[in-house]
């Protein structure tokens, strides 16, 4: 009877927490993001300008801000991330991350957008340092990841199984950015394409944080090298001949989903998205 009550408390914990921590980082990234696109930089309906940059990177940092609370308030402490007490793990994790996000979502859809041979590519552009940028981790990867895979992904899975919370986790972190499709310059993709590319994106990370044991620094790997993947995409593309379609934004979520289904979901992780049983 005690073990079952604990289970049910539990239970009961977890759900409280996800719901404050999804309320708090909804409320405190639109309180950023909200205003800017309404500003001259969105729809014009407020009389002054405020800067994209910076109102991103600083509602960035709501999912970890919403971790921290949510803790604090649920359980009275303050998190630790796990940053990993898994070094060899989490260091297999940070080596695979940026190849399977550049391979998933630069050298797929290049290989399909190109008409021409695959050897025309600009294949040196993927071993370039000059296509990181410091928004390359500030401008979501650091201020995010803690709060999204660090506290929400492992709670979820708990809850949903593995496919399930990848899939919630993707829908949600998606419709968060929502208020930021009101500006003129923050993104050219429309917003159910974005949906495809990001629900897809979000298998692969949820592969890659159970793979490195629950490390964060992996998750901010992987982020930051899905922000470069314009520039990755672009380096490939750039002597090469396109086709006219299907839309390069289109062939990036439908790459995103061919790899969560058939490499994470099956190939790589026997349907198990690279989380180990653990036994207690």
């Amino acid at each position: 009877m005690i073990g079952s009550a604990l289970v049910i408390d539990k239970n009961k914990l977890q759900k409280r927490q996800l719901a404050l921590f999804f309320i708090l980082t909804y409320a405190i990234a639109w309180a950023f993001f909200i205003p800017l696109g309404l500003s001259r930089a969105g729809l014009g309906w407020l009389p002054f300008q405020l800067s994209i940059p910076v109102m991103t990177v600083l509602g960035s940092f709501a999912p970890s801000i919403a971790a921290l609370l949510t803790l604090r308030f649920t359980e009275k402490r303050w998190p630790t991330f796990g940053f990993t007490s898994q070094p060899a793990r989490m260091i297999v994790g940070f080596i695979v991350a940026p190849i399977l996000i550049a391979i998933t979502f630069s050298v797929i859809p290049a290989s399909i957008l190109t008409t021409g041979p695959l050897a025309k590519l600009g294949w040196p552009v993927l071993f370039s340092g000059s296509v990181f940028t410091v928004f390359t981790i500030i401008g979501g990867p650091l201020g995010e990841e803690p709060g999204w895979r660090g506290f929400a992904l492992p709670r979820l899975q708990q809850r949903l199984g593995l496919a399930r919370a990848s899939l919630v986790l993707g829908i949600l972190w998606a419709a968060w950015h929502l208020p930021l499709f009101l500006t003129t310059a923050w993104s050219s993709t429309r917003f159910p394409t974005y949906v495809l590319i990001v629900t897809g994106l979000s298998f692969s990370m949820t592969f890659l944080f159970n793979l490195s044991g629950n490390s964060v620094i992996t998750a901010i790997s992987a982020h930051a090298s899905f922000n470069t993947t314009s520039r990755w995409l672009g380096g490939l593309l750039a002597n090469a001949s396109i086709r006219d379609n299907p839309a390069p934004e289109l062939i990036l979520g439908l790459a995103g989903w061919a790899v969560a289904l058939v490499l994470v979901l099956v190939l790589a992780t026997r349907g198990r998205l690279a989380l180990r049983k653990r036994t207690t």
